[in-house]
């Protein structure tokens, strides 16, 4: 592989003219007051005029723009693409041209190669993130369409000027064969050249071989390749191909046919149903997705296909609520059953722990009775022992509520205690704060208590 640095040193040369294009595109801004004028020194530009004040912004960067120049030689065609930079400093305007993509269409090879921070790469480089590589270019008009038509390796097919940029990579290389097509007066060129958006031409199939072989059912025909494909393989199978069935199946969706149907049959009942293969491919997959295995014909080929594709839709409607209702059925019954575990957890501890309730001082140190006094001293207290209810129910870890004895039922610090070790793990007030010195020396005492 030869070097990118080589490739782009070795590129085709653009014209002056060229350039000086580019930098006719940039417009100049000219500020002006009584007493002074703030220009640049440019020629054959388009000047915007603007009132110089004390708030003008005289400092900044545009937006740049991309520029293409096709240059074209017999055995080369280059498309090189170039961003033109435009900042004014203190309202004098610098204009800066640089490469930044080149393809080059040469010796059977497409070749992109793209600028980036740290140097060239293979592959365009888009000027702007988000859109494609050639979004809003300017291409300069240098007759270069006359030269790819009567000099290029492309001089032997019948063009039109609405060719994309990114297009010719494939022109160039389907070159031979669309060549082929034209000369034998064949549609299916123009389908190379000029893509559909559905139903294209899978060039995989369209080889030198396959040409040969169907030259004389293509020459002079204005031919649809889905049909003529889809013609072909049916007939290759021994198949007769009923008039129609194109415009419901394309060649690719006879893999998809049942091997227990018979193919004349299943076109003609997908005729008079008039329903697109898709359309029975969704059948087919809702068939499935009920395990529905059938080799039976009147399965397969229901008489009325809309109606049998409907009652399959119902059916998987119908499962799948039911699966919902089991679901939510099943998601109640598991929280009755755990709000059951944690109420008698609760209950179990305030008559095993009892011990661990003490008054001392002016402090009352007592165990939560329900899940949803816990749940509401975080709320009071905010902050997060709500999360400890299942702990405490279970015994894995012990919570404690710290009153005034004057106001027992008004929250005012929270304790998480080891009961083995008799050890404070988490003791807070009111937004996880620190409790008074006295506090803690009244835990301390509790520790002892306990």
């Amino acid at each position: 592989m030869i070097p990118l640095e080589k490739i782009i040193d070795n590129r085709l040369k653009a014209p002056k003219s060229f350039f000086e294009w580019c930098e006719s595109l940039i417009p100049m801004y000219e500020w002006s007051n009584k007493e002074q004028t703030i220009t640049s020194n440019r020629k054959n530009c388009n000047i915007i005029k603007k009132r110089l004040m004390k708030t003008s912004r005289l400092t900044f960067k545009e937006s740049p723009k991309l520029c293409v120049i096709y240059l074209v030689t017999k055995k080369r065609i280059e498309i090189q693409s170039y961003y033109v930079y435009s900042e004014y400093i203190d309202g004098i305007q610098y204009i800066d041209i640089q490469l930044l993509n080149l393809e080059r269409l040469q010796d059977n090879q497409h070749i992109a190669i793209g600028r980036t921070w740290s140097g060239w790469q293979l592959g365009c480089t888009r000027l702007h993130d988000g859109i494609s590589v050639y979004a809003n270019a300017h291409i300069y008009q240098n007759d270069y369409f006359t030269k790819i038509q009567t000099i290029s390796e492309l001089k032997y097919l019948t063009l039109q000027k609405n060719i994309y940029i990114t297009d010719w990579k494939r022109l160039y290389k389907f070159r031979d064969k669309i060549e082929f097509l034209q000369k034998i007066n064949c549609s299916l060129a123009n389908d190379i050249i000029y893509p559909p958006v559905y139903g294209g031409i899978d060039m995989r199939i369209v080889t030198k071989k396959w040409l040969k072989e169907n030259k004389s059912k293509l020459k002079n025909q204005k031919i649809d390749f889905n049909a003529f494909e889809l013609q072909h393989k049916l007939q290759k199978q021994g198949v007769k191909v009923v008039s129609g069935i194109e415009k419901l199946m394309s060649y690719t969706d006879l893999k998809d046919v049942p091997p227990e149907l018979k193919l004349v049959r299943f076109q003609n009942w997908l005729i008079k149903n008039n329903k697109p293969f898709t359309y029975y491919k969704d059948y087919l997959k809702m068939l499935e997705e009920l395990d529905i295995i059938s080799r039976y014909e009147r399965v397969l080929m229901p008489k009325n296909l809309e109606l049998a594709h409907d009652e399959l839709v119902e059916q998987i409607n119908r499962r799948n609520a039911e699966r919902r209702r089991l679901h939510e059925e099943w998601l109640a019954k598991d929280k009755a059953e755990k709000e059951k575990i944690i109420s008698n957890g609760f209950k179990k501890r305030l008559t095993n722990d009892k011990k661990l309730e003490k008054q001392i001082e002016n402090y009352l140190f007592k165990l939560p009775q329900t899940a949803d006094e816990l749940q509401k001293e975080g709320e009071t207290l905010h902050h997060c022992v709500a999360n400890y209810v299942e702990k405490h129910a279970t015994g894995k870890t012990t919570i404690i509520l710290v009153r005034d004895i004057n106001e027992p039922n008004k929250p005012l610090y929270t304790l998480e205690i080891n009961t083995k070790r008799k050890q404070k793990i988490q003791f807070y007030g009111k937004y996880n704060q620190t409790p008074s010195d006295h506090a803690n020396q009244i835990l301390e005492s509790y520790l002892q208590a306990i």
